[in-house]
C-alpha cells in the first residue's frame, strides 16, 4: 500500500528505514509507542515476518525496545560516541557475549556489538568490543 508523503515500502529493510527517519526527525519520540505489528501490516500490505524483521534491524540498532504488554516503544538514546578504527581494520558484528556485560554493563536484547579487529603490528592490536547502541565506527583511510 502507498502510504501519501511517504515512500512506498515494499520490504523489511525499507520500513525499518521508514520508522528510522521517523525517529530520528522527532516523530516518534522517546517512550513513544510504535504502531502495532497488525497495525503496520495494515497500512503498508507487509507480511508479519517482513514486519518482525524490520522491527528487529530497529532493534540490533539500538533504536527500539520491546515492554511486555505495550509493544515496540522508542528508546531514549544519548548521542553515539565515535570510535576511529585503524586503517586496515576488519569489522564484524556479534550478539553480546558475558564479558561484554562485564566491561559495559547490560547490552539491551537485540543489540549487537561491534567488534574491530585491528591489523597485526597495529599499536593496539586487541579486538574491541563496542555496544552497537552506544558507539558509531568509523574508518580510516591510510
Amino acid at each position: 500500500m502507498i502510504v501519501p508523503g511517504q515512500p512506498p515500502v515494499t520490504g523489511y529493510k525499507e520500513l525499518a528505514a521508514l520508522i528510522r527517519r521517523q525517529i530520528q526527525d522527532g516523530t516518534l519520540g522517546p517512550g513513544q509507542r510504535l504502531p502495532s505489528e497488525v497495525a503496520l501490516r495494515q497500512t503498508y500490505d507487509l507480511s508479519r515476518w517482513t514486519v518482525r524483521q524490520a522491527m528487529a534491524v530497529l532493534r540490533a540498532r539500538g533504536l527500539v525496545d520491546f515492554v511486555r504488554g505495550w509493544g515496540m516503544v522508542v528508546r531514549e538514546r544519548p548521542p553515539l560516541e565515535a570510535y576511529y578504527a585503524p586503517p586496515g581494520s576488519v569489522i564484524q558484528v556479534r550478539p553480546p557475549e558475558e564479558s561484554d556485560v562485564a566491561q559495559w554493563g547490560r547490552v539491551p536484547e537485540g543489540v549487537h556489538m561491534i567488534v574491530v579487529i585491528p591489523p597485526e603490528g597495529a599499536e593496539d592490536d586487541l579486538p574491541h568490543a563496542l555496544p552497537g547502541d552506544r558507539f558509531e565506527v568509523h574508518t580510516t583511510s591510510e
